[in-house]
């Protein structure tokens, strides 16, 4: 992909340029001008893809595609890989990392970076003593959520509560306001004029959207303490913003469903794991290197060690930490079968395997969980449709990540 700002005349796109609400601004195969350039500058438009001088997409080297798809296909141990959707997938991952190998990045050695418990990770409770229900109320640490947090949900849950309030309770928080109007101003909503103000951001966007925003942002900085031997948490939420991009880009032919909604179950689908990590180091410990041994989903081994997943964790801390009950089901089911039937939760379904699979983010779990084609005819996700979500959500998914975790600006 090529930044917007290095745009000249007479280039030509290589694939269309969408908002993330779908709208077509340019289609694949224009020659651009000057004001087209200006159009995608107005629209927010970071990157595009443009075809090389000759008019063709770059031939790719041979052994660069052999090199990628040998870190690649492990990813897919669990999957089909003729599968039409996961055969789609794997298309686009291969030519994704090539592109990006083209530009300077390096493929990732496959050595296991697997967790060592020296003895200092102990568990909460006893192998084999302990419930689903005893590790949610062994967890419920309301304290360790912001204020802001509170202020929000309580404002949201207030008949008597305006616009105009919540957008003050908003702004007396500098680092909550400054993330959420760098988000209202990026392609993430891809306005055409720059919103400068908490008030007209819930002007534009709406009361229930910026709220939900709010108190996704907000409910992160409650997980601290996470030991840094079993997960880096940049690249956990990395991976977790990954799949609220996706899920929102997966939604669009959804128009009944919030894509706040989306955005924030996909950000939050894996706290259930972060928990089981903060009570239960050795046990995940144990869970990694097996699933990692074994070229298995984590998930699969959470089962095995635990007898549930993260899943289920994430559905009971829903109703401990009073969070907005919306968030349960596709919480507690996107790795469950039986829930997929949900528009929503098999849109973070597939959002997570998409993530993997493509190598948007690398988690705990290297190995992507099963397709399941009861979700992609739930979400009606087709081949044909994967190439406008994956490149419109890689751009969103780039703008997110940097107004997380750019620092010293919110």
């Amino acid at each position: 992909m090529v930044d917007v700002t290095e745009l000249n005349p007479g280039q030509v796109l290589e694939s269309s340029v969408v908002t993330p609400n779908g709208r077509l601004l340019l289609p694949g195969g224009m020659t651009l001008t000057r004001e087209h350039i200006a159009f995608l500058h107005k629209w927010g438009i970071a990157r595009v893809h443009v075809q090389n001088q000759e008019g063709e997409p770059a031939a790719l080297d041979q052994d660069l595609i052999n090199a990628i798809e040998s870190y690649l296909t492990p990813f897919y141990a669990c999957n089909d890989i003729e599968e039409p959707v996961t055969r789609a997938v794997y298309e686009h991952a291969v030519k994704r990392l090539a592109l990006k190998c083209q530009q300077g990045w390096t493929i990732p050695r496959k050595e296991p970076n697997l967790p060592v418990n020296d003895g200092n990770l102990l568990d909460s409770f006893y192998a084999g003593e302990f419930s689903l229900k005893d590790l949610v109320n062994h967890d419920v640490e309301l304290s360790s959520f912001p204020d802001i947090y509170f202020k929000i949900h309580r404002a949201i849950n207030s008949p008597h509560s305006t616009a105009e309030y919540l957008a003050g309770i908003i702004s007396k928080d500098p680092s909550l306001s400054a993330k959420l109007l760098r988000i209202v101003n990026s392609p993430f909503y891809g306005l055409t004029s720059r919103v400068d103000s908490i008030t007209r951001a819930v002007a534009l966007v709406g009361v229930n959207e910026l709220s939900t925003l709010a108190l996704g942002i907000s409910a992160i900085s409650a997980f601290k303490d996470i030991p840094g031997e079993l997960v880096d948490m940049r690249s956990f939420w990395t991976h977790s913003v990954a799949v609220g991009v996706l899920s929102r880009h997966l939604g669009r032919d959804f128009p009944e469903i919030s894509g706040e909604r989306l955005f924030v179950a996909g950000l939050l689908h894996d706290i259930g794991r972060l928990v089981m990590f903060r009570r239960l180091p050795a046990i995940s410990t144990e869970a990694i290197i097996y699933a990692q041994s074994n070229l298995l989903p984590l998930v699969e081994a959470e089962r095995d060690f635990l007898g549930f997943d993260h899943g289920l964790i994430g559905a009971a801390l829903v109703k401990s930490w009073k969070l907005p009950q919306y968030l349960a089901h596709p919480l507690g089911g996107h790795h469950r079968e039986d829930c997929l039937g949900s528009p929503m939760t098999a849109m973070v379904h597939l959002a997570d395997f998409l993530a993997i699979a493509m190598a948007f983010s690398q988690k705990g779990s290297l190995i992507a969980p099963p397709l399941s084609p009861s979700a992609c005819k739930t979400a009606g996700l087709t081949p044909e449709k994967l190439e406008n979500i994956i490149s419109g959500a890689e751009e969103e998914f780039e703008n997110i990540v940097d107004i997380f975790f750019a620092k010293g600006r919110g």
